[in-house]
């Protein structure tokens, strides 16, 4: 078979493996559901209770997406993909058995992002090798089955737990749920092993096709002048570092005690800081809709069927829109716009609460927040690579990733005041529209200049031309 067949078999495998994986966001859709049968058990169990859960995913995934890379380099993807897989699979099964929250919440949590963040970049890494060219072209292609799964699948668990299109009645923190009574209550466990069971087909049937492309003999060669052609780019200007970017001598120091300070300067860099503290402020509100739109949209929205509706579409949204956001990134560059990103998610969430009972209306603004949060995790990879340098910023950007996680959990706890009544619900979007700004006050200053070099605009476009990989891998 030859290599683009080859390619194309491993793209379609990944697009495939990504209709499971992408279910990362499908507990916005479920989580009435799951909060009405634990409720039956435990009657403290509430929708805020149970909103924790996709933070606690959003970790584990965050903790274990930096494993691929280098179990890669151990094992062969379609085992890296198999093992994540199954282990995020039978985490859910697992959970599904338990009349416990706790356990539940560790299980299908913790267990199920971890899973997940071990097989996320496997498809998209194997695959690049095949189209060098072509990264951004593949990794959004594979990531359309991410913004799939949620579609299908969202449709899927309504159809098992809900096929009546019945609205939820009873009244708790957080929203309104199915009551003890209602049949409904009981059905999450048989919704979760069915989609278990349907995610394992999945992983069965595309894993065995992610495999590495074979590399010819003179191919090696090549990508060993490639890589010495990489590191001059990088030595080329160590005259230009500052201080404490570098010894005065270098000459008979290791490449990659070098990089490491080129690490070490970049984390610790005011750029960095800045960084993180836009993702961190951008991503509370598109969290907030991923988490609760279901829950919140129902108090004025009483049709379940339609509400699993606006998850699909926004899923669809978050998955379809990535390439469209890097390539107006390859065309304007960072900040303007991420400050148009940033104006249209400010109007959006200061503005959601006027529409909450309009149903067409709303489903546009979660789709618009949807769209904003993959405006988030696309645009900020390649300016990491850009202002750190493409090899300093994938490892930088790794950890900057975790401010998705801040925002999460942040966004927990906010939510949780306002469903207590320590803050109403108007403050609550009052808030997250004002962290927005914040973060558009910030970008407005922002300089994308390289950390640790001196300003030379036209070499740092070339760099970001030459090496630009545009990274639609985090899922924020």
């Amino acid at each position: 078979m030859s290599d683009l067949k080859r390619g194309i078999l491993c793209v379609s495998a990944g697009v495939i493996l990504n209709l499971f994986l992408g279910c990362f966001y499908l507990w916005g859709n479920i989580s009435v559901y799951v909060t009405s049968y634990f409720y039956m058990y435990d009657r403290g169990i509430t929708l805020d209770d149970t909103s924790l859960i996709f933070p606690i995913q959003m970790v584990g995934m965050i903790l274990f997406v930096p494993v691929a890379p280098f179990a890669l380099k151990v094992l062969p993807p379609w085992l890296c993909c198999l093992v994540g897989s199954c282990i995020a699979i039978g985490a859910v099964i697992i959970a599904s058995f338990t009349t416990n929250f706790i356990i539940f919440m560790v299980l299908h949590g913790f267990f199920f992002g971890l899973g997940s963040g071990i097989a996320y970049l496997a498809p998209i890494i194997t695959s690049w090798d095949y189209f060098p060219e072509r990264k951004g072209l593949v990794s959004g292609i594979i990531l359309a089955g991410y913004g799939l799964g949620p579609f299908i699948f969202g449709y899927i668990s309504s159809a098992i737990a809900n096929p009546e299109n019945e609205s939820p009645t009873h009244v708790v923190d957080g929203g309104v749920i199915f009551s003890p009574d209602n049949p409904i209550s009981t059905r999450a466990p048989h919704m979760i092993r069915v989609n278990a069971l349907s995610w394992l087909i999945l992983v069965i049937a595309s894993s065995p096709f992610i495999r590495k492309r074979k590399v010819q003999k003179d191919e090696k060669v090549f990508d060993r002048q490639r890589e010495e052609l990489f590191e001059s780019l990088y030595d080329e200007d160590k005259e230009d570092y500052d201080d404490h970017l570098t010894a005065p001598d270098t000459t008979d120091v290791e490449p990659e005690v070098i990089e490491n300070k080129k690490f070490k300067a970049a984390m610790f860099s005011l750029t960095s800081l800045q960084i993180f503290i836009m993702m961190a402020l951008t991503g509370f509100y598109p969290n907030f809709l991923a988490i609760n739109f279901k829950s919140y949209g129902q108090v004025k929205i009483s049709s379940d069927i339609f509400m699993t509706t606006v998850g699909a579409v926004a899923s669809v949204t978050n998955g379809f829109t990535r390439i469209g956001w890097a390539t107006l990134f390859d065309k304007f560059g960072f900040k303007y716009v991420y400050i148009g990103l940033l104006l249209v998610q400010s109007a959006n969430a200061f503005t959601i609460q006027l529409i909450r009972g309009v149903p067409i209306l709303y489903l546009i603004w979660v789709s618009t927040g949807f769209l904003c949060l993959a405006g988030l995790v696309t645009l900020f990879p390649p300016l990491s690579a850009k202002v750190f340098g493409p090899k300093t910023g994938s490892r930088v950007y790794s950890f900057l990733f975790s401010s998705l996680a801040v925002a999460a959990i942040g966004c927990f706890f906010l939510n949780m005041l306002s469903s207590k009544g320590k803050i109403s619900q108007e403050v609550l979007f009052y808030i997250f529209g004002g962290l927005t700004v914040v973060a558009l006050v910030i970008a407005i200053f922002f300089k994308e200049v390289r950390v640790g070099l001196q300003e030379n605009p036209k070499k740092v476009e070339e760099e970001t031309r030459r090496f630009r990989v545009y990274d639609y891998t985090h899922t924020g």
